[in-house]
């Protein structure tokens, strides 16, 4: 878990860097009070970017479920209570080492909040 941990860390210090001034407030004001106050993001292209990450998310993931010999992994991303990204990776059959077509039986949930 710790390979992943480093790997991910190293795509998500890119967007920390742009949110560090709503970070620290954030924390200040979650230490001050016992709920935490909604989030509030100043970057329009946000989730644009945060999008444009997702392939290389993808990698980190798959090379850590290669790595770690994992027959089968479901991530998602969720943005703004919506999942924005959903990927697999898998096998059915770990002894023909057969795939699944792209693993279709994965239907994500509708996308809509809670």
């Amino acid at each position: 878990m710790r390979i992943l941990s480093k790997r991910f860390m190293a795509v998500a210090s890119a967007f920390a860097a742009a949110a560090a001034p709503v970070t620290t407030l954030l924390a200040a004001t979650a230490l001050a009070g016992n709920a935490y106050p909604p989030a509030h993001f100043t970057d329009p292209g946000r989730v644009q970017k945060i999008e444009a990450a997702f392939p290389q998310i993808d990698d980190i993931f798959r090379a850590f479920a290669d790595e770690e010999k994992i027959p089968g992994m479901v991530w998602g991303i969720v943005i703004d209570q919506r999942l924005a990204h959903v990927a697999a990776i898998g096998v059915q059959d770990r002894s023909a080492n057969s795939t699944r077509a792209a693993l279709g039986w994965l239907r994500p949930r509708d996308p809509r909040p809670v």
